[in-house]
Parts: structure tokens; sequence; C-alpha cells
């Protein structure tokens, strides 16, 4: 436990010095939500950052930005839904979740570049229907 403090302390310190900014993501999850990923983190320090931008790719895929989600400040909880993953090929399919900051300089940094993989259950229903919606718009 003490090295990770450590550890966390090291990393904060470095980004400040390279960054100008100051960032601690305590954790970054994501599992199954009755068809949807329901993706949560949670900060302990958050100096100088203007947003988190969450990207997805398919397995093997390429990754695409899904959503930007406005920096609240010191010690915030964040959540955000990907609803949109009827339009994935494949009821097995898993997905990679990345989560980037930026700072108001501009500068950015992934949290973990691995990512996190979730692999949800869309229903066949769900998938048919939102197919039907994307041939009228």
């Amino acid at each position: 436990m003490r090295n990770k403090l450590l550890v966390s302390l090291i990393v904060l310190v470095t980004i400040s010095v390279l960054y100008g900014m100051s960032i601690n993501v305590e954790y970054f999850t994501g599992k199954d939500n009755n068809g949807q990923v329901l993706l949560e983190w949670q900060t302990s320090v958050e100096n100088d950052i203007k947003e988190f931008t969450i990207y997805r790719a398919p397995y093997g895929g390429t990754f695409t930005a899904i959503a930007s989600i406005p920096a609240k400040g010191y010690a915030s909880y964040y959540s955000y839904s990907d609803e949109n993953l009827y339009k994935a090929n494949g009821s097995g399919t898993v997905f990679t979740y990345k989560l980037m900051w930026t700072a108001n300089n501009g500068s950015s940094d992934w949290y973990n570049s691995n990512g996190i993989k979730v692999s949800p259950r869309v229903s066949d229903i769900k998938r048919t229907w939102g197919s039907i919606k994307a041939m009228f718009r």
C-alpha cells in the first residue's frame, strides 16, 4: 500500500512538472449495464484539467473518441454510459475503452494506455431496431 502511494505521488509530480497540471485518477472501470457499458472514474487531484475524453475500439480495431466530459475539479466522481453499442457487429464483441485528459494549455495524456476491456451483451432486438432507425436518419 505504501509503495502504491509513493508511485502515485511520483507520477503526480512528474505530470505536474512536465505538463503544468496535476491529476491523480484513482480508478477507471467499465461494466455491462443491461446492454450498455457504464464507465466510471474518480480523481483525487485535478488541477488545471479542462476535460476528459473517452475512446472506444472493438477488439483489435481503431480507437474513436465517443465522448468529452468537462472536468469538475478536485476529488470528483465521473460516469458515462455508452448507449450506442447496438451499432457494433456481433453480440459477443469485446470493446476496449481508454481515458484521456486534456489540460487547459492543450496538452493531454492517457490514464491507462492499455485501456480496459468490456464485453457487453447487446440484445439482437436492440441491434435490429437501432439499424432500422439509422436507415431513416
